[in-house]
């Protein structure tokens, strides 16, 4: 017997599980062309390549799976995108190639994502954060890339905007003038 009273309203595991923000490891898992829907007016849309990433964190530890998207389009802030996306999978930028035979390029490439939460979804999802610093890295910058995102994990001190700063670490503002300490 079925009782429609205890069944669950999530579906459980780690279905509800979001990766923080960070800069991850990416394995390219999955690259295949997809049809959106049309807008309201009912005028096609370009397909777009459809990417699924496993990520991974700095310590070598699984953080999940992610998506996102490459499109051909004249904005400067999608072709910036997929400039750099192809740079991190090493493939050079010269002559003209369609979006469509990327996929069978990029299956098994490893690069670096750095990502941000999508605050438009209506359920908290990671995306490739494009304005924040380059977005995407080859694998081999994945440490020094990190670093830059983590620079409190290396080793420097880190104050608060408003905190007092020490005098050991006032500079002089002119040569002769003495700092006491």
């Amino acid at each position: 017997m079925i009782n429609f009273d205890k069944l669950p309203t999530t579906a459980g595991g780690n279905n509800d599980y979001v990766p923080i923000p960070d800069v991850y490891l990416a394995v390219i898992e999955a690259a295949e062309m997809r049809q959106p829907k049309p807008d309201p007016q009912g005028n096609p849309k370009k397909p777009y390549l459809n990417l699924q990433y496993r990520i991974s964190k700095h310590d070598g530890s699984k953080a999940g799976v992610m998506f996102d998207a490459q499109y051909d389009s004249d904005k400067q802030a999608v072709q910036y995108k997929l400039a750099r996306f192809l740079q991190a999978c090493n493939i050079p930028l010269k002559g003209q190639m369609e979006l469509k035979d990327l996929a069978n390029l990029v299956v098994g490439k490893t690069i670096v994502v750095d990502t941000k939460l999508d605050e438009t979804a209506t359920k908290p999802r990671l995306q490739v954060d494009l304005f924040g610093r380059e977005a995407y890295y080859p694998k081999d910058q994945f440490d020094e890339i990190w670093k830059l995102a983590h620079p409190d994990e290396d080793g420097f001190m880190q104050l608060p905007d408003d905190a007092e700063v020490p005098s050991f670490m006032n500079v002089p503002e002119t040569e002769n003038e003495e700092t006491e300490y």
